[in-house]
């Protein structure tokens, strides 16, 4: 087994040598590779923040603002509804009743509405990114 003096510091074998090479290359290439992945999450934030500039995207905020509204609305749709509508099923609930189940009905509207706005905004900035990335820029279609 060959030996190597290290400027006048203890011997150190091929072998050893080798695997300080390897310990050192895998360190470099993994910070490398961490650099890469901050490069394309930062890359991600700039094409997001331009399809949302552009219009193209709603913020999560945004979202639940609309949401909020729109559930608001629905909420003295449903309560009128229950008040009107249940009777000529043969229910007949109090104000109470009908507020409480307008209540529930709310919620549940609220849950919906939200997913379903993030959903669409998901596939509308992925619609975005795939159009931009195929023709180097955002789709005319929007």
């Amino acid at each position: 087994m060959g030996y190597i003096m290290d400027a006048g510091k203890k011997e150190m074998s091929i072998s050893q040598i080798e695997k300080e090479q390897l310990q050192l290359w895998r360190t470099d290439r993994m910070l490398w590779q961490y650099r890469e992945i901050q490069n394309l999450k930062a890359e991600l934030r700039r094409i997001r923040q331009e399809v949302r500039s552009a219009g193209f995207g709603q913020s999560r905020q945004m979202s639940m603002i609309e949401s909020i509204s729109n559930v608001v609305v629905g909420f003295g749709v449903s309560l009128l509804a229950n008040i009107t509508v249940l009777p000529l099923f043969g229910y007949s609930p109090g104000l109470a009743d009908a507020t409480f189940i307008g209540i529930i009905f709310t919620a549940i509207s609220l849950v919906r509405s939200y997913l379903m706005r993030r959903l669409f905004n998901w596939i509308g900035v992925k619609y975005a990114l795939a159009s931009k990335e195929r023709f180097g820029t955002s789709s005319s279609r929007w």
